[in-house]
């Protein structure tokens, strides 16, 4: 009898275990609840629903997607903190926040407050001047700048001010850095002549008009040969002993999810962003998708992290 009984109870202990196993097993069986931290309309936001269009395919459910904006990214993010974490809810990352955090004396939470699963893009920028300011190309603007130090003006937001920060720095190049609140405003002042130049994404290098030109790019590699046969032969700051700097975005999620969820969520992603059709439908708008599994995503991250606290000084003491 009392051998009956302890498998009667150890039948039970599996059956009130087996939902939370299942669960885990099984992952995802609801659909994912992804928080953008920035309003609607924006790139990433545009970039994320993109991707919900077919999430459905890769993840059984469509994704919903809701946007959380407000504190320079960082309440959509304190949002994901908030929350238990299974998995379910999904922090698109970026830049930003992180920028927003290592600016305050007393932030909510800290850039290691979050565990990256997946880096799903990364944004090239490009230096943008107007074509009569006294030089013709990259070498003939680092001329001017060493002749003329602390007197060129560039602007930008943080996010994208930071590779340029990054990279003059390791050219001894002084060069006066403006934080905006977006690359929009700084470009009108670049047109206006009230700045020198801009940093904005490579995909705008297609669209410059007669007066603006592209004088080089600061990702990690060189823009692929393709993009280089429709914008021109830009130079890429790699070319000139320059290591380049390419923005991320990332995917993440509460830093105590579950390894294997974690593992399960990561190779989702893999099959979804290396999809050929999915990417040559991102592609045909503009943007692109770069996948970086766990791993390696983690500790670009904590790369990208340690670098942003070494340059930022660089955009906020102008």
């Amino acid at each position: 009898m009392k051998g009956l009984l302890t498998g009667i109870a150890a039948a039970c202990c599996l059956a009130v275990a087996s939902p939370a196993a299942q669960a885990q097993d099984h992952y995802p069986n609801d659909a994912l609840n992804w928080i953008i931290p920035f309003p609607a309309g924006g790139g990433t936001d545009k970039l994320v629903r993109r991707l919900q269009e077919s999430s459905g395919r890769f993840f059984g459910e469509p994704w919903s997607v809701e946007n959380r904006p407000g504190a320079g990214g960082t309440v959509g993010w304190q949002h994901m903190l908030n929350q238990e974490a299974d998995g379910y809810t999904v922090l698109v990352g970026s830049v930003t926040p992180v920028i927003t955090v290592l600016q305050e004396d007393n932030p909510p939470f800290t850039p290691d407050q979050v565990r990256v699963v997946a880096y799903y893009s990364l944004a090239d920028l490009a230096l943008i001047t107007r074509d009569d300011r006294g030089w013709d190309d990259w070498d003939a603007f680092m001329a001017h700048v060493r002749e003329n130090p602390g007197t060129v003006t560039v602007g930008g937001s943080n996010a994208a001010l930071l590779p340029l920060a990054y990279v003059f720095d390791q050219l001894a190049l002084d060069v006066v850095l403006i934080p905006y609140p977006g690359g929009g405003p700084a470009m009108t002042d670049v047109i206006g002549g009230h700045i020198d130049g801009v940093t904005i994404g490579t995909n705008t290098l297609e669209d410059l008009g007669d007066t603006l030109m592209g004088v080089a790019t600061f990702g990690n590699t060189n823009l692929p040969e393709d993009v280089r046969a429709r914008v021109g032969d830009i130079p890429w700051v790699g070319d000139y002993g320059a290591q380049g700097m390419s923005v991320p975005r990332f995917v993440g999620v509460h830093p105590d999810t579950p390894e294997e969820v974690v593992a399960a969520l990561s190779d989702l992603l893999g099959t979804m962003l290396t999809d050929e059709l999915l990417v040559a439908d991102v592609l045909s708008t503009g943007e692109s998708l770069t996948y970086y599994p766990t791993e390696r995503a983690g500790a670009e991250y904590a790369d990208f992290v340690d670098a942003t606290r070494r340059f930022l000084p660089l955009l906020t003491q102008n």
